[in-house]
């Protein structure tokens, strides 16, 4: 049996806060696209203070866990409120295409 030490964790979450870096730069465009990289930042994130709660048996982290958990449903509701409003606007969500930005 394969056991998982704090380090995989590490590796892990660097992993996911990579591949969502990359989702952001290579997705400039697309702002849904872009919300869901950030959730993932988020969730690396939660990885950490996951693993330095574990680690350091320091219950404090899971208050930090949740803050961050509500912070990004936040950042969903209020992302998709603006992606709607956007599409009611331009009839597209595409970023690149919008005037909205230029004035």
């Amino acid at each position: 049996m394969i056991s998982a030490t704090l380090a995989n964790y590490a590796i892990l979450s660097g992993l996911i806060f990579s591949i969502a870096l990359i989702g952001i730069m290579m997705n400039r465009n697309n702002f849904i696209k872009i919300i869901i990289a950030i959730e993932l930042m988020l969730l690396a994130a939660n990885i950490n203070f996951l693993i330095g709660s574990t680690h350091y048996q320091n219950p404090e982290a899971l208050v930090a866990i949740l803050t961050i958990l509500a912070m990004a449903a936040i950042e969903v509701v209020i992302g998709l409120a603006m992606v709607v409003i956007f599409y009611k606007l331009n009839n597209h969500i595409d970023i690149s295409k919008s005037q909205l930005l230029e004035e």
